[in-house]
């Protein structure tokens, strides 16, 4: 699987397309020390996987640091709504895996997203990274995904980017709800 360095990658476009940007932003009442202490915790993986509308599960595939870079792959399963066109292009797709990479000292990564169907067609990903500011910690991910898949890739890019967006809104709110309840007990 290729790393991705910094979004807007050419290799991440697909042939005849250029990607779709996405945007997503969500202040963190932790830093981030804090928070990659919580990225495995299985507890905070069933808490997100519970309480978030669209994850039907949540699990950690692989989990190693090196150094001053950290290795998480997670498995998402996905219950979304698709349009009509969508769904009968893509059928139930409904999982995928994220791979983070994430480097400790500078609090900056990179992700990518591996469609469990069609990864030839669907490219994702993007960079993440956290800055403090005003006592919060802001997690900021910036990305793109190109999808080709003739009539319809830009209606599926546009819906991946929707919800891609959302979702990520919720899982990050999520997580930083369970750990400020499970620090308020420690």
């Amino acid at each position: 699987m290729k790393r991705c360095d910094n979004f807007h990658r050419p290799d991440r476009t697909l042939k005849g397309g250029h990607a779709m940007q996405f945007r997503s932003s969500f202040a963190f009442d932790h830093s981030p020390e804090v928070i990659r202490d919580y990225l495995t915790d299985p507890e905070a993986i069933a808490y997100i996987a519970k309480n978030h509308p669209e994850i039907s599960s949540l699990e950690v595939v692989r989990f190693h640091q090196e150094g001053e870079k950290v290795f998480l792959d997670l498995k998402y399963a996905m219950n979304v709504p698709m349009p009509g066109p969508v769904k009968k292009v893509l059928g139930d797709l409904n999982s995928f895996v994220v791979e983070l990479i994430l480097d400790t000292k500078t609090n900056q990564g990179t992700m990518e997203f591996t469609p469990a169907r069609m990864a030839g067609k669907v490219k994702a990903g993007g960079r993440v990274r956290f800055e403090e500011k005003g006592g919060k910690w802001i997690q900021n991910l910036d990305g793109d995904v190109s999808v080709s898949i003739f009539g319809v890739g830009k209606l599926i890019e546009k819906f991946f980017v929707d919800n891609f967006q959302r979702s990520f809104e919720v899982e990050s709110r999520l997580r930083n709800e369970y750990i400020t309840r499970a620090r308020s007990k420690a």
